[in-house]
């Protein structure tokens, strides 16, 4: 989380990556730590590490889509940074990656280690904000600021761009569906009929 799109030095952070979780992912950290440690844990395990998830209840991106269909003036008003690295994946494909690594025939080839999951591209703050907006017929306003944790702000302030290159050269993982800024329509409505389903 110390760089973001453009930054020299810009690298994706692979499962090799020293750990550098927000002060609200400790627990979570440290139990995935202890999971893969067999002086810890008499078993075989992994740790799955998808990203941020978006398609049906679109996870953490559908506020971006409430934020929106509540915007006043015409504009969509974003705390946060336009160069932000929003990192994502498509519900269904984590749900495959998942089970492609259940299924696996040789345990030891996965065991007791981590696993990304994630899109092969990262996508910006401006051009999933600019998505949205253009969805909505609004225009994007960024505004400087820390948005709140577990907030559609929140996420153009926690970014992270994460190599999914283990487990597709290792697996052959390849992710089907739209990035959310190529498929953002169909997103939208798989989000609105989700949220209908509710009443």
């Amino acid at each position: 989380m110390d760089t973001k799109h453009g930054d020299p030095g810009l690298k994706p952070l692979t499962e090799e990556s020293p750990l550098n979780h927000a002060p609200q992912l400790v627990h979570r950290c440290n139990f995935g730590k202890a999971l893969l440690d067999n002086k810890v844990t008499p078993f075989d395990a992994i740790v799955i590490r998808p990203t941020i998830v978006y398609g049906l209840s679109s996870s953490y991106y559908g506020g971006l889509f409430e934020t929106a269909a509540k915007a006043k003036n015409g504009k969509l008003r974003i705390t946060g940074d336009p160069k932000a690295i929003m990192h994502s994946c498509h519900v269904d494909d984590c749900a495959e990656a998942y089970v492609l690594l259940a299924e696996h025939s040789e345990r030891k080839f996965i065991a007791n280690q981590p696993w990304n999951i994630s899109n092969s591209r990262y996508e910006t703050g401006e051009e999933v904000a600019g998505a949205v907006a253009k969805s909505y017929g609004l225009q994007v306003e960024f505004v400087d600021g820390q948005g709140e944790w577990l907030t559609a702000d929140g996420l153009f302030n926690f970014w992270q761009w994460i190599s999914c290159d283990k487990i597709r050269n290792k697996l052959g993982f390849k992710e089907k569906r739209k990035t959310f800024v190529d498929g953002i329509e169909e997103y939208r409505l798989a989000y609105e009929a989700f949220v209908e389903s509710k009443k």
